[in-house]
């Protein structure tokens, strides 16, 4: 998937063929409801351990603590909604700003034009809506394909947000391998 940063996970994800060719007034949309995910999903998952320069402050230890009530209420609300959707089975998933790969079971042909649905985060279930041209397909076993899909018609604003979400993800890896290698020590 070149030499972009790329974000790899076990996400719900469906896709589904587009039944026709979406017009223009369909991509805006998705680009909407797109900026709208990709905004909530990271002021959801911005880590929030700001303290202030004096750790007795009084405000600062009651502020931590409401964020941390709320992120449990939060999180407890999650698990009943998830409880009562039906979610796409998880998929192995490398994500640039530009590109998708995951593999399916279902066979599409090169240049097919696939409507994906990607839910990056377990905090916020609404998914991304995503257009995508089937470029390249590698067989890979167990009656599945790989499938890299190019995104089509993203904005510039989404393809930015999500170029941020990547890096987040990419940084947290970093800082918990980090961690891991100090603990080692």
């Amino acid at each position: 998937m070149g030499d972009a940063l790329a974000y790899q996970d076990f996400l719900p994800v469906a896709i589904r063929q587009a039944t026709n060719v979406p017009d223009q007034i369909r991509f805006n949309r998705a680009n909407e409801i797109n900026e709208d995910v990709l905004h909530n999903i990271l002021l959801l998952e911005k880590y929030h351990n700001e303290f202030s320069e004096d750790e007795t402050d009084r405000n600062s230890a009651d502020l931590s603590y409401i964020d941390f009530k709320l992120n449990i209420i939060l999180d407890l609300v999650l698990q009943l909604y998830a409880s009562q959707m039906s979610m796409p089975d998880e998929r192995k998933i490398t994500l640039t700003a530009t590109q998708f790969r995951c593999s399916s079971p279902e066979r599409y042909q090169g240049g097919d034009m696939l409507v994906i649905e990607l839910y990056l985060s377990k905090r916020f279930l609404k998914p991304l809506i995503l257009y995508g041209l089937v470029d390249k397909i590698e067989p890979c076993g167990n009656s599945q394909s790989d499938y890299y899909f190019s995104f089509a018609e993203m904005s510039p604003l989404v393809q930015g947000l999500l170029e941020r979400f990547i890096f987040l993800k990419h940084r947290r890896m970093i800082a918990a391998s980090r961690r891991e290698k100090s603990d080692k020590n």
